[in-house]
C-alpha cells in the first residue's frame, strides 16, 4: 500500500508501506523522498503517531494520508557548557570540542531520530522521538544513565545543575521530566543527581531549573515549587509563601501561583502568574529582590548572570537585581531600557534587544557590558545569545556582530567573510556557532570549547541534509 505525507507548505511525497510498518520507518521513507528532515507524523484528527505505532494499528491503508512535522536544525550549547551538539535534520547528532563530550562516537549508533539535545558543563543528553535518553561525556558530569535507564521512557524535558566554572573539579547532575510528571535523576549527587530524598514530592512537574551551585527546583502543576540538592541556600524555600511550598496546607491562590522558573549561579527567580516575582537563595546573588519588589509587576520573562536577575516588564522595561558590580547596577542605562524585547547575560554583564533592533549594555565592561566598538553595527537586531564573557548578534540580514572577551568569541574578525546569511546561532561557555541558510556550521572562539570544528568539518556542510 502506499501512504500520503504531506508537509505544511503542501509538498507532498507517496511512501510505499506494509500494514505491518512501524512509523518510524514510514517517517524515514518519507524524509529521504521529501529531503527534509521530520520529527513526526499526524493523522487527519491531529493525533501525534508514536514511533513504534504500526500502520493497521492507527487505521492507516492504501491511500491515507498523514501531515509530517518538520524537524528544526539545532545547536545544543550554553553557557556553561564546554562543548556543541549539532542536532541535523535527519535527526542524527554531531558533537565536537571538549575532550570530555565533544567526541559522541561511543552513542553514534543509538544517536537516531533524536527530537532534543541538552548540556551540562561536561555531557550531553539527548532524547529521541520515542523518548528514550541517550548520554555521552564525562560521568560525574551526567555522561552516564544506566543506572536509571530503565526509568527513563516518555521524557519530554531535561534540565542540567552545574558546579560553579572556578571550582577545580568539573560535576553537574541531569534531570528528565516524563510525561507523567514525574522526575528521573542522576550525575553527580554534589549537583543533586540523586533526589531521592524528596521522589514522594515529586509528582505532577511542569516544569525543572537549576542554578549552577547544584541546586534544582521543580514546579508541580498546583504552583507549588519541590527544590534538592546541596546549595542550603538554594534549597531553602522558608523566605516563600507558604503557597509556594510543597509541605504547606495554606491554599494557593490561582492569581499568585508559579508559572515559571529562573536561576542564576545561587538563587531562584519564580514568575508568578499575577506577574510578580518571588525569589530565594544567596541574597547577594539576587535571592534578595526585597529593594525592587515594588517594581516586579507585570513581568513576562527574567534572564539571569551569575549574581544578578533582570526582569522584563509587559511594558518594555527593565529591573534588575542582584550583586552591583556584577550586572545589576544598571542606572547608567535605565533611560534606554525602553520598548525592550529581549534579554541576555553572560557571566556578569547583561543585553537589552529593544523594539527598534539596537542594543543596551550594561555590567562589566570587559565581559561585554561595554559595546561601544560595535554599537554602530548592531541595528536591525533580531535575537542574542551569550558566552561566558562574550555576546553574539543575528541581524536581520544574516550578518553577525559580536563583542566582550575577544579570545572567547569577542572578536569574530577571522571568519566574518563567513558569516553571512546566518539563520541560527549558539553558544558555549568559550566560543560561538553559526547556521547559514545552506545549510553549513561556522565556528569561533575557544578551540578546545567548540570554536575549532576542523574534526568534523565535512559533517557541518549541510546541516539540513538527510542522510
Amino acid at each position: 500500500m502506499e501512504i500520503c505525507v504531506t508537509l505544511m507548505s503542501g509538498q507532498a511525497a507517496w511512501v510505499r508501506a506494509q500494514p505491518e510498518s512501524r512509523m518510524d520507518q514510514i517517517k524515514r521513507d518519507a524524509q529521504k523522498a521529501l529531503k527534509v528532515g521530520l520529527y513526526a507524523l499526524v493523522n487527519p484528527s491531529g493525533t501525534l503517531l508514536k514511533p513504534w505505532n504500526r500502520a493497521k494499528e492507527v487505521g492507516l491503508k492504501d491511500g491515507s494520508a498523514v501531515t509530517g512535522v518538520v524537524r528544526r536544525v539545532d545547536l545544543a550549547g550554553g553557557r556553561f557548557a564546554r562543548s556543541f551538539a549539532l542536532l541535523r535534520a535527519d535527526g542524527q547528532v554531531v558533537s565536537w570540542g571538549h575532550p570530555s563530550c565533544g567526541d559522541s562516537s561511543r552513542a553514534q549508533l543509538q544517536l537516531r531520530d533524536v527530537a532534543k539535545v541538552f548540556s551540562s558543563c561536561g555531557a550531553f543528553a539527548a532524547i529521541r522521538c520515542d523518548g528514550t535518553v541517550v548520554t555521552w561525556g564525562d560521568a560525574n558530569c551526567g555522561g552516564n544513565c544506566r543506572r536509571v535507564q530503565q526509568e527513563l521512557r516518555d521524557v519530554t524535558q531535561i534540565c542540567a545543575a552545574n558546579v560553579p566554572p572556578y571550582r577545580p573539579i568539573i560535576e553537574a547532575a541531569f534531570a528528565a521530566l516524563r510525561s507523567d510528571g514525574r522526575v528521573v535523576t542522576w550525575g553527580s549527587e554534589v549537583c543533586g543527581g540523586d533526589s531521592r530524598n524528596v521522589q514522594e514530592q515529586l509528582s505532577g512537574v511542569v516544569e525543572l531549573c537549576a542554578t549552577c551551585s547544584g541546586a534544582f527546583a521543580a514546579l508541580r502543576s498546583d504552583g507549588r515549587v519541590v527544590t534538592w540538592g546541596e546549595d542550603r541556600e538554594a534549597t531553602d524555600l522558608s523566605g516563600t509563601p507558604l503557597a509556594c511550598r510543597p509541605n504547606s496546607d495554606d491554599p494557593a491562590n490561582p492569581a499568585r501561583r508559579v508559572a515559571r522558573l529562573f536561576a542564576n549561579l545561587r538563587s531562584f527567580a519564580a514568575l508568578l502568574s499575577d506577574g510578580s516575582v518571588v525569589t530565594w537563595g544567596c541574597q547577594i546573588a539576587g535571592g534578595d529582590s526585597s529593594q525592587v519588589q515594588h517594581q516586579l509587576f507585570g513581568v513576562k520573562e527574567i534572564a539571569a548572570v551569575d549574581f544578578a536577575f533582570a526582569a522584563l516588564r509587559e511594558d518594555g522595561q527593565v529591573v534588575t537585581w542582584g550583586n552591583p558590580k556584577l550586572g545589576s547596577d544598571s542606572c547608567a542605562v535605565q533611560a534606554q531600557l525602553v520598548e525592550v524585547q529581549q534579554l541576555a547575560g553572560t557571566a556578569s554583564s547583561f543585553a537589552a534587544l529593544r523594539s527598534n533592533g539596537s542594543v543596551v549594555t550594561w555590567g562589566q565592561a570587559k565581559a561585554g557590558g561595554d559595546s561601544s566598538r560595535v554599537q554602530d553595527q548592531l541595528r536591525q537586531v533580531q535575537h542574542i545569545v551569550a558566552a561566558e564573557s562574550a555576546f553574539l548578534a543575528l541581524r536581520k540580514d544574516g550578518r553577525t556582530v559580536s563583542w566582550g572577551r575577544a579570545d572567547i568569541g569577542g572578536d569574530s574578525s577571522e571568519v566574518q567573510d563567513e558569516l553571512r546569511d546566518v539563520i541560527s546561532i549558539s553558544s558555549t561557555r568559550h566560543a560561538f556557532a553559526a547556521i547559514r541558510a545552506d545549510g553549513r556550521v561556522i565556528t569561533w572562539g575557544s578551540a578546545h570549547e567548540g570554536g575549532d570544528s576542523s574534526s568534523v568539518k565535512m559533517q557541518l556542510l549541510d546541516a539540513f541534509g538527510i542522510s
